[in-house]
């Protein structure tokens, strides 16, 4: 057997491999084998022909491509693992030299795993530790916070006074343009002063009382959620069907006893500061390591195979697709929406999608040059937390492929272990 590989560019590899004809006899009598229990003669069930009368009714070409197809996919798959090569892709085979009796060889062109020079990436990201942002809780944040509690447990009572601002409305609204019915709604309801609707529409209800009506002109908002409406103007006939006061409860110790174990406002309002602040510290430390390992994409450099910069594209798109599914929008109707087709998308996809290979392929170079990785007691926990999002985790496990359950969630804690070790690399 001879082999021989040459790397081409982005990292793709051609490997030549020849047999002479005494190692690729053993596939020629495998292809001869497995087409005899494919014909069918008369008198005999499929494949029970006897096998002398079977092979002359099989042709030598077909004999020969089968055992092509045989000695490429076993020597090709051989080659691989005793390299240690991962490819991304399922070989091209061309067929060199094929004939009764005589050599074969073939070549199968593959696109690998790209090869990573860390270099001294450590040093390399040292600098990064002065962009590290320290954080703290401002007065105005717990008040927000306050606030925020405050109307989460208002109540409303019905009214026969004229809307204000806080108040809840319920009104019906047909929308004319040019005299010409383009939208209504019935029993449509949103509190006034919280940016449900439009300020020129919600000034034009404030003073009102249920039952009264209402005729006026205004020009919608151009960034308004509904293109068909966004910046024309338009002409509304409401009426004002229930007004809802708003009900607050008083910001005290009393209030906060109420919402659990506080025992006054002034713990309540603590309670609230650590929150806030491990809130914070959370998201900047997120932040951060987003940071680093951007960072990392930018002074790494990697050939990266065409290949895969399209396979990640098309994650993205269907990452995209499946979070317009989830907001109840049709794709085509959100492509019109947002004037634009697949392809650009894909164009403007292309420099994230190249970002995000690198650091995926960056934290595993990193994993294996600093030996880390999760242990089995990690990642049976990580597969029980996995589980447990499911309403039926136990009917979930049965019909899940444990082992690629595994091997995700071993990723997934591999990368994490990965950046806060760069994290840590830096602040120390």
């Amino acid at each position: 057997m001879k082999q021989e590989i040459k790397n081409l560019e982005n990292s793709q590899k051609e490997l030549i491999i020849s047999l002479d004809f005494e190692e690729f006899k053993k596939f020629v009598e495998e292809a001869t084998e497995e087409l005899i229990k494919e014909v069918e003669l008369p008198g005999f069930r499929k494949g029970k022909a006897p096998k002398e009368l079977a092979i002359k009714n099989i042709k030598e070409f077909d004999i020969y491509e089968k055992a092509a197809n045989l000695a490429a996919k076993k020597n090709y798959l051989d080659y691989i693992s005793s390299n240690n090569l991962e490819p991304l892709t399922s070989p091209d085979i061309e067929v060199l030299k094929l004939a009764p009796n005589n050599e074969f060889s073939f070549k199968a062109t593959f696109y690998v795993i790209p090869e990573i020079d860390l270099d001294d990436y450590q040093e390399k990201i040292k600098h990064l530790k002065n962009q590290k942002k320290e954080v703290k809780v401002e007065e105005q944040e717990i008040e927000e916070s306050l606030n925020w509690l405050l109307k989460s447990r208002t109540n409303y009572e019905k009214s026969n006074s004229e809307i204000k601002i806080g108040d809840k409305v319920k009104l019906d609204f047909d929308i004319k343009e040019n005299g010409s019915l383009i939208d209504s709604q019935r029993d449509f309801e949103f509190i006034t002063g919280e940016k449900q609707v439009f300020e020129d529409f919600e000034k034009n209800i404030l003073g009102l009382k249920e039952n009264e009506t209402k005729n006026f002109s205004v020009e919608v908002p151009s960034d308004y959620w509904s293109k068909d409406l966004a910046g024309k103007n338009v002409d509304f006939e409401i009426k004002i069907k229930e007004v809802y006061n708003a009900i607050s409860p008083t910001l005290n110790d009393e209030f906060a006893k109420g919402l659990g174990s506080f025992k006054s406002l002034v713990d309540l309002k603590e309670n609230l500061k650590t929150g806030l602040l491990e809130e914070k510290k959370n998201e900047e430390r997120e932040r951060f390591r987003v940071l680093i390992l951007k960072e990392l994409a930018k002074i790494i450099s990697i050939d990266l195979p065409p290949v895969l910069i399209d396979r990640e594209i098309e994650i993205m798109i269907e990452e995209l697709k499946n979070s317009v599914s989830k907001n109840n929008l049709d794709w085509n109707i959100y492509l019109k929406q947002i004037n634009k087709t697949e392809d650009d998308l894909r164009t403007e996809f292309k420099d994230r999608a190249i970002e995000r290979i690198k650091i995926e392929l960056i934290l595993r170079e990193i994993a294996q040059e600093e030996q880390i990785e999760p242990s089995e007691e990690e990642i049976e926990e990580g597969v029980n937390k996995y589980l447990l999002q499911f309403s039926k985790p136990e009917q979930a496990k049965n019909n899940i492929d444990e082992q690629e359950l595994k091997i995700y969630i071993k990723s997934i804690l591999t990368n994490q272990k990965v950046t806060e070790f760069l994290e840590k690399l830096i602040e120390n």
